[in-house]
């Protein structure tokens, strides 16, 4: 499934932190996950992020309407939702981000979930609560302890409405009535019914905080008590806050995100640790006395659930409105952003004297102590995996798992592996898998390993296994599939594809087999279909050759001294006729071997296939005495116009015609003449080269990639097909 997240208003890693969060776990369980953030930096560093495409987002950049927002219409108005014209340019920017997903999932981003709505797209709103209103007109007001000018909010939240529902008019939509229409069935709240922002949403599910994994830990300086403070290098009283906290505190560590070079040079010391670095948060909290923070729900959140006693300084009303209902339950000691001179020694011995406001919080954390984040985590990705059945007007894609070894990109397996996701992947999920981890990824066809121990393998849908045989561990016997299509590349004995088709039969409903040449199949014998690799001939496609020398590329075996030892001599030949080498390994040499001097060996990683060919002027394919080369790096090469010189004894010269689209010889010397010949015929070498070509494209013609994509598209196809 392809999942788009969205964060468009707003700062910080508390936006950042719980998305993130989510995207990769739905990266774990096999999604392709797509991330615009309002602050791309934001995520850098937080776990499994890697594994994520992350954006830019879609922002309105314009002057502000309404300087202090009272509800969250006159929020909006100050981010391009104060006209149709403004707002119409967002929505369009976000449709074109979002139109080929199949699932969105946002975090302040109202302009991404109307243009989800324009586009029938299922999408889920992960909030904390503040950002997301209940229905009524107008939206309830953030001070809800003083008198609000009724008829400003309606104004607010109409002019809001006005935009919002000529925008969804234009595109056939139903108007709303209200902004919290914008979220009903689609929210997901992050918090807990204490810290609700909205007393009017009534009763509600509540997810509850996810901390971020993988921040590192901080040793504490010896002495209590000990106090841990999260704060921003731009609050006003910082350096009244540490000199406050050094003189009480036997052990302090201040988390400062922003340069603290002063500080420390003033303050720290043997008891009194700065860090810029993010930590455990949940686990440093849990080791302090008190915890010190701006207020923010997921610090909040997390001391609480820590049992701990806290000292909130908000910064903004968000933060206020969080600390003014942890201070309520008696958990916190709060000082607003209008208290000037604040005395923060008086709050700390009372927060440090006083036990009732620890037994507060351990109230709340006895009330949550199952709460559970990984628990958390797998409801919230089956929220957004239901989600995506939820889409009108749409028929379910179907769910491709493509296994393949990934361990040599050059290898007939991991090639046609990648093109069939390449040729599938617009009308079916498809997603890649390995054993072992894949020596690389990218956005686009990034490969997942599988890791029974975390649940994390391919299941449901069709499995295809590419050049890997059973059995291929117990995950298999959790795994269950509607059809498994298993493809050989590579001559095998027919009990070792009796024994395959038995393996995976007693997981899905039928087993198919795919052949890549006639040759291989009538040599195994088990009856199935034959399907050329079928490669992108506009990604493998001819350019300028070369000036002198003359190149020539060969590929070599998964047992490289023995094939190269038995190349050895054709080599030298080449190069003494004055000839460049370069040969395709699928595995580096363990060191240099004997009289291949001058020969450039080119692995895995070193440089993409379609690079290496595309650097050729002649392609050679000979087959070893214990080694049957794949014919996938010939096709290739005849795509990309490449006049190939064949071992007749090659399964893949079934497609070479000598002296017509390729030439063909059975000895090392007629190799060399042959070889030699092209180099001086540069004429040959372009008629060769251009007949090959051709003859890739009849065999991958459009019709017969169509066909096999509808081999692989169609539920319980004929396998003789």
């Amino acid at each position: 499934m392809r999942i788009t997240f969205a964060w468009e208003i707003g700062a910080g890693r508390g936006h950042a932190g719980p998305l993130m969060a989510l995207a990769t776990h739905l990266v774990d369980r096999g999604h392709h996950v797509t991330a615009f953030l309002r602050e791309p930096e934001a995520a850098a560093g937080l776990p499994g992020v890697r594994n994520v495409r992350i954006f830019p987002s879609p922002r309105w950049i314009g002057p502000i309407q309404q300087a202090e927002g009272l509800n969250y219409g006159e929020i909006l108005v100050n981010f391009g939702f104060h006209s149709t014209e403004s707002l119409a340019k967002l929505v369009q920017a976000w449709r074109l981000r979002i139109a080929k997903s199949d699932l969105l999932v946002s975090n302040v981003a109202p302009a991404a979930l109307l243009a989800a709505q324009t586009l029938e797209l299922p999408a889920l709103e992960i909030s904390q609560g503040y950002h997301v209103p209940p229905p009524g007109l107008p939206s309830p007001p953030f001070r809800d302890w003083e008198p609000a000018p009724r008829t400003r909010l309606i104004e607010s939240d109409r002019i809001v409405l006005q935009a919002i529902n000529e925008i969804l008019r234009q595109y056939g939509g139903t108007p709303i009535n209200s902004l919290g229409d914008l979220f009903v069935g689609r929210t997901l709240l992050q918090t807990y019914p204490e810290l609700e922002m909205y007393p009017e949403r009534g009763q509600s599910e509540y997810f509850g905080v996810v901390p971020a994994k993988g921040r590192p830990m901080l040793e504490w300086p010896q002495g209590r008590p000990r106090i841990l403070a999260y704060l921003y290098p731009y609050y006003e009283y910082l350096e009244t806050l540490v000199e406050a906290i050094s003189q009480l505190a036997g052990a302090a560590i201040v988390v400062c995100l922003g340069p603290i070079d002063d500080l420390r040079r003033t303050h720290e010391s043997k008891s009194l640790v700065f860090t810029d670095r993010l930590l455990d948060f949940p686990q440093m909290a849990s080791q302090a006395d008190v915890v010190i923070c701006h207020g923010s729900h997921q610090a909040t959140a997390e001391a609480l659930l820590a049992s701990k006693p806290m000292l909130l300084l908000p910064t903004q009303v968000e933060q206020f409105l969080t600390a003014r209902r942890v201070v309520k339950q008696g958990a916190a000691l709060g000082i607003m952003p209008a208290v000037s001179n604040p005395d923060f020694s008086t709050a700390l011995r009372t927060l440090l004297r006083e036990t009732s406001f620890a037994a507060h919080a351990l109230e709340f954390s006895k009330r949550y102590s199952a709460h559970r984040a990984d628990v958390a985590l797998d409801t919230l990705a089956t929220r957004c995996e239901a989600a995506q059945l939820s889409r009108p007007h749409t028929v379910q894609a179907l769910r491709l798992h493509v296994l393949a070894p990934f361990d040599n990109l050059f290898g007939c397996a991991s090639l046609r592996a990648l093109a069939l996701c390449d040729l599938l992947r617009r009308e079916a999920d498809v997603t890649l898998w390995s054993i072992d981890a894949p020596p690389q990824q990218n956005a686009e066809t990034s490969v997942h390993r599988v890791d029974a121990t975390r649940a994390k393998f391919p299941s449901g849908g069709t499995l295809v296994v590419v050049g890997m045989h059973a059995p291929l561990g117990d995950w298999l016997r959790r795994a269950w599939f509607d059809r498994c299509i298993l493809i050989y590349d590579q001559l095998i004995s027919p009990p070792m594809v009796h024994n395959d088709i038995e393996s995976f039969s007693a997981i899905s409903l039928r087993v198919d087999i795919v052949y890549g040449t006639e040759h291989l199949a009538k040599t195994i014998g088990v009856p199935g279909s034959v399907q050329p690799v079928p490669i992108d001939t506009q990604l493998y496609s001819p350019v300028p050759r070369s000036a002198p020398p003359c190149t020539v590329g060969c590929g070599i075996s998964a047992s490289p001294e023995n094939s190269i030892r038995e190349h050895t001599h054709l080599f030298r030949r080449l190069i003494e006729r004055d000839m460049r080498v370069r040969v395709i390994m699928q595995a580096a040499p363990s060191g240099q071997i004997k009289g291949t001097k001058g020969v450039e060996f080119l692995s895995p990683g070193t440089q993409s296939l379609v690079d290496i060919l595309q650097s050729l002027d002649v392609f050679m394919l000979r087959t070893s005495d214990t080694y049957q080369r794949n014919e996938c790096e010939l096709v290739a090469a005849m795509s990309c116009a490449l006049p190939v010189v064949c071992d007749s004894k090659a399964d893949a010269a079934i497609w070479i015609e000598h002296d017509r689209n390729g030439l063909l010889f059975a000895t090392d010397e007629e190799a060399e003449a042959l070889i030699v010949r092209l180099r001086d015929d540069p004429g040959l070498r372009s008629r060769l080269g251009q007949e090959a070509r051709e003859t890739v494209k009849d065999m991958l013609s459009v019709a017969t990639r169509r066909r096999v994509a509808d081999f692989y598209l169609k539920a319980l196809p004929d396998s003789s097909g």
